[in-house]
């Protein structure tokens, strides 16, 4: 009888997982992945890399991070299960943490488009997040809230801002139509929302940012006009 490997043992332990959390598309969710991300249905279905002819297998790196997210042990890809029993399966994906306020939202699509924004649906766009979760983002008795039918998402389409990368979701409160606070707001400009840093110095000037190369500076916020600020960000930072 043939030993098994270690990445024959990753790989039955996978399954188990699967069968556990009922899909691939799950795990990526719970991990930080896109829904749609192929790499752990490649390790499963032993797919050839048509360059190198190598067939894909789960590395030492990917399964300690997996059991980091999925809170498993260290280890656990590495010894053979019988079944998911050892397995405390988690509703809450990895990086949510109620004592620093860091939140990882997991979407289940992205917005349609690039630079846009649309409605935040929370049956649709977050799966078993729980209470705790919408707390955060519509604001705990006696903190500030967050009305959720004015949250909005949208989708940065550019580098401008260190703190913002390209491609990052931004959770957007369309109720704030006023300067609040130092920080990242949507202000319409002929017609289209331009993501725009706001700041105040300490001469009283306010000092606008299209990215971090310049500014506008600004006796008043007279004439400009803010549709929204932004809250959160995906992946899990606050604004």
């Amino acid at each position: 009888m043939t030993e098994k490997s270690i990445y024959d043992i990753r790989r039955e332990n996978l399954n188990i997982l699967i069968d556990v959390y009922g899909s691939i598309a799950r795990i990526n969710q719970l991990t930080g992945r896109p829904r749609t991300d192929s790499s752990l249905s490649q390790i499963r279905n032993q797919t050839v890399n048509t360059v190198n002819h190598n067939v894909r297998r789960m590395g030492k790196n990917l399964a300690r991070s997996l059991e980091k997210q999925l809170r498993l042990g260290e280890g656990w890809f590495d010894v053979e299960h019988s079944d998911g029993n050892s397995v405390a399966v988690i509703n809450v994906p990895f990086g949510q943490d109620d004592d620093d306020g860091t939140i990882k939202i997991s979407p289940i699509e992205k917005p349609v488009g690039t630079g846009g924004s649309s409605p935040l649906n929370p049956k649709k766009d977050f799966i078993e997040m729980g209470n705790r979760f919408f707390d955060k983002i519509i604001g705990a008795p006696g903190g500030a809230t967050h009305d959720p039918s004015g949250l909005r998402f949208h989708e940065a389409d550019s580098d401008a801002f260190a703190e913002i990368p390209r491609d990052t979701i931004l959770i957007v409160d369309t109720n704030v139509r006023q300067f609040t606070k130092p920080g990242f707001y949507l202000i319409r400009v002929n017609g289209n929302d331009l993501l725009v840093k706001i700041r105040q110095g300490i001469d009283g000037q306010f000092l606008i940012s299209a990215d971090d190369s310049l500014h506008e500076e600004k006796p008043s916020l007279d004439g400009v006009a803010i549709v929204g600020q932004a809250i959160y960000g995906w992946k899990g930072f606050r604004l």
